[in-house]
């Protein structure tokens, strides 16, 4: 079982990093950063359903000056996310990958009809704070996490439809939702180096450790070397 701590909960950087991330224990923090502004700058409703905020972006990076490129995919990831990926798991599927500016990334998964190409568009673990810095003010580092050297960086995944294969990070991880809903499995680390829990994925499913749903404003912390796998929920 994984622990939930809900918003209500007195929680200080110093009993977060005591309670999980010393003794690598993930967690489900719900609704914790429901007050994040990238909620509601980052977000507009559109047609009923939350979609990328173009203007909002497209003004930052006019003021900028400069429009930063950022690495975007179309269609299923092979796994290389940045951790190990479990040989034998499923492989891409007409998967590309590219270079854009950041104005023709949001102004397509704005306006790209739902099941057109451009909608399955998905810019992953980027860091689009340093890419475009006048974003910090919308996604302030969250106060649970360690200060100092303990913090190496965040990335940013933005995308209507994406999988992400089962994986492990050599670093801790903080997962925060702006928006829309994703579903996280989680499977422990078993023996050294993060080994896997099995090799074939399929016979492994139900041995996951947990399997979690994030809606708008939760947050999820993944120990280092925790395997997880990463999928986007419809609605």
């Amino acid at each position: 079982m994984i622990a939930r701590v809900p918003p209500s909960a007195a929680l200080s950087r110093a009993q977060f990093v005591a309670q999980y991330v010393r003794p690598a224990l993930p967690c489900v923090l719900p609704g914790r950063f429901a007050a994040l502004p990238a909620r509601t700058r980052w977000l507009v409703d559109r047609d009923g359903r939350p979609t990328i905020n173009a203007e909002h972006f497209l003004e930052l990076i006019e003021a900028q000056g400069r429009d930063p490129l950022v690495d975007v995919e179309l269609g299923r990831m092979d796994g290389a996310s940045g951790g190990a990926a479990v040989p034998g798991d499923a492989g891409a599927v007409d998967f590309k990958r590219s270079q854009v500016p950041l104005s023709l990334f949001v102004k397509m998964v704005a306006t790209a009809p739902a099941g057109s190409p451009y909608s399955q568009l998905y810019l992953a673990q980027t860091p689009l704070l340093q890419a475009l810095p006048a974003l910090a003010a919308d996604a302030p580092a969250p106060a649970l996490l360690p200060a100092g050297e303990h913090q190496y960086g965040g990335s940013a995944w933005i995308g209507r439809a994406a999988f992400t294969p089962r994986h492990y990070d050599v670093n801790d991880n903080l997962y925060v939702m702006v928006g829309g809903r994703k579903q996280v499995s989680l499977w422990a680390p078993s023996g050294r180096g993060g080994s896997a829990p099995g090799r074939n994925f399929a016979a492994t499913a139900a041995a996951a450790a947990a399997v979690v749903d994030l809606e708008p404003g939760d947050g999820l912390f993944i120990p280092r070397r925790w395997w997880h796998q990463v999928r986007v929920l419809p609605g």
